[in-house]
């Protein structure tokens, strides 16, 4: 309910501004006349509005008859109370730049705080605003008019665009105060996080948060933004599933902000940030609690919306499914008002601009008429703008174009990496599953005829009648037993089924006391949580990846011990092995190990989504380190 994401519409300064920024200030220093003369007194009373300092704000509107200083105190009590005053708000057509700004700013402060269900018209009146202070380049008041509009579209939702990319822009080339630095960094955070807290969020996120941090802990422990500060971490710890910290976070933000009217939309965000963290912390009682406390406090759609699609996860978790229907229909049915809202909010913004740049056109026209000798420089100045804006949507175009042929490009050359990826997956499941028949043929040779051969001679042999003295049959019936002993052993360390009849780490052991026994080399086997059964060719692809590895050992290490250990996490299983033999140089893995089959290997490991490392040493062993996700 709290970080939405807004749009990627620019602010009616924003082309000539970014773009021609030469021809803009020539065209305000010869069209336009007017300028707005900043008195301490009036930019002391908005840098208090900026600090949240409301009584400040008072003293330095100094309560008089004239209308500027009347229009200032209704801004302060529209901003300390977060609500609509019964002031009517009337434009004159001899007042200042200075009023108009301050009745603009008033108006559409009013409807954002109204129950009018739409922002356009706040949206009209704060881009006014802001037009004015631009055209009389006053930093405090456009640092005003950004503030208001950032206010307005961080409350919004909009898919898929970011028109509050131009306004956060001008705030940051404004930004002359510590003040402002925190206001930056606060509605960073509130955009990056993309309006869905559950969501993945990207590293922005991550680097604004420690940056406010850092700010935060330079500023007086009594400045009203650490209650915007202690909700943002709430946020934070609750993302990282801290949630005894989001808490405490959270409940610290509710204490402040339930007594201070200024934060009364703060104070009906956090409770529903409480609500939601208490649902996912298992708290189905206190999710309840503040949920119904979150209701008492919605003003707009947009509240009854996340309110709805909470209770309908409330009501899911407790298993009762009718009333989670019924809600999630009511959020769904609400998001669709709030998209048209939003698409309605959206084309107004396009509508302003269109107006915006027509209002310019008018002004050119007049002053033209009413300055004949400055006709020629004006309508060159025209053919400037113009020319310019030409040549930036000429520029674009062609710069789009481009983009676009260089993404169909990327995506070609992604198309085919993933259908090389994909015969080479395929390609590695046929060479396993062809090794894997050749075993079975090899076993079932091995123990059916040759096995089969050899206990009929071993048997034949057994009934031939021998001299005692004579030793010789005696020790060719020793070897003829080990023979055959060998050749059972051989068909069944190739035989696959004992990997679906016992499992991986049965098979392991089985292998390593084999080995163990013909004196070459000490090998151990190690389990720490290894439980429960794998799917069957995982297990199967795991135990050759192994023997391919203890081979290995047997062939090059020379060593006299080596150890296999599993270890089983929640979603992976890890294995080490390390043995004490001569090592080689990793560095040359390529070149000198390459008999060794660590392709191979490695295109297993690949094809079952896992990793290795080798971690070896010359003259003192290697360890290779295996994870695959189960």
């Amino acid at each position: 309910m709290t970080c939405l994401q807004a749009g990627d519409v620019k602010p009616p300064y924003q082309d000539l501004y970014s773009m021609h920024r030469a021809y803009w200030l020539l065209a305000i220093l010869f069209l336009i006349p007017i300028s707005l003369v900043a008195s301490d007194e009036t930019e002391a009373y908005f840098s208090s509005l900026k600090n949240l300092n409301f009584e400040e704000a008072k003293t330095a509107a100094i309560s008089g008859d004239s209308p500027l200083h009347l229009h200032m105190n209704i801004l302060v009590e529209v901003l300390s109370y977060q609500q609509e005053t019964p002031s009517e708000i009337a434009f004159t057509g001899t007042e200042s730049n200075l009023l108009k700004v301050i009745k603009f700013l008033i108006i559409g402060y009013q409807e954002l705080y109204s129950n009018n269900q739409t922002s356009i018209e706040a949206y009209i009146n704060f881009s006014s605003a802001l037009n004015l202070s631009e055209q009389d380049n006053s930093d405090y008041l456009i640092k005003a008019s950004l503030i208001a509009l950032l206010d307005l579209l961080k409350h919004e939702i909009f898919i898929g665009s970011k028109q509050y990319n131009p306004y956060l822009d001008r705030f940051r080339e404004l930004k002359s105060d510590k003040t402002d630095e925190v206001l930056l960094i606060l509605y960073e955070i509130v955009f990056y996080s993309k309006g869905d807290e559950h969501q993945n969020i990207d590293y922005n996120y991550y680097e604004a948060i420690s940056a406010l941090d850092a700010v935060f802990n330079t500023l007086p422990k009594n400045h009203p933004f650490f209650s915007f500060y202690y909700h943002e971490k709430g946020i934070q710890y609750k993302l990282a599933k801290e949630y005894d910290l989001s808490e405490w976070y959270f409940k610290k933000v509710d204490s402040i902000a339930r007594e201070k009217s200024f934060l009364k939309k703060l104070h009906g965000t956090n409770l529903w940030q409480l609500a939601d963290l208490m649902q996912l912390a298992g708290n189905m009682n206190g999710a309840k609690e503040y949920l119904k406390k979150s209701r008492n406090t919605a003003e707009d759609l947009r509240d009854v919306f996340y309110d709805d699609l909470l209770s309908s996860r409330i009501f899911a978790r407790s298993s009762s499914y009718d009333s989670a229907y019924y809600f999630l229909k009511k959020s769904v049915d609400m998001e669709y008002t709030l998209g048209a809202k939003n698409n309605t909010l959206e084309s107004s913004i396009l509508a302003v601009q269109n107006q915006t740049d027509k209002l310019k056109l008018d002004k050119l026209r007049l002053d033209a008429k009413n300055k004949a000798n400055q006709n020629l420089l004006i309508a060159a100045m025209s053919l400037l703008i113009f020319g310019g804006v030409i040549a930036v949507l000429f520029y674009k175009n062609t710069s789009k174009k481009r983009r676009l042929a260089e993404q169909q490009e990327e995506i070609q050359k992604q198309k085919v990496e993933a259908l090389l990826k994909e015969q080479e997956l395929m390609s590695i499941d046929a060479m396993i599953e062809g090794q894997e028949k050749e075993r079975q043929r090899v076993a079932n040779e091995l123990h059916d005829d040759l096995g089969s051969l050899m206990a009929t001679v071993k048997l034949h042999f057994e009934n031939i009648k021998v001299n005692e003295k004579d030793t010789s049959l005696g020790k060719a019936s020793t070897l003829l037993e080990q023979a055959y002993q060998k050749i059972r052993g051989i068909a069944h360390s190739k035989n696959s089924g004992v990997m679906a009849t016992q499992g991986l780490l049965p098979a392991v052991r089985k292998m390593a006391r084999t080995i163990t026994e013909t004196d070459q080399l000490v090998l151990e086997v190690h389990d720490y949580g290894l439980e429960d059964r794998m799917e069957n060719s995982l297990e199967l692809s795991i135990f050759r990846i192994i023997q391919e590895l203890v081979a290995n050992i047997i062939k090059h290490a020379k060593a006299s011990k080596g150890s296999i250990q599993f270890t089983q996490h929640e979603e992976s299983l890890n294995i080490l092995i390390e043995d004490n033999g001569i090592g080689f140089d990793t560095s040359k893995i390529n070149a000198s190990v390459k008999g060794m089959g660590l392709h191979s290997i490695e295109k297993r490991i690949e094809y079952a989504e896992g990793d290795f490392t080798i971690d070896s040493i010359l003259g003192k062993g290697t360890s290779i380190i295996i994870n695959i996700p189960i």
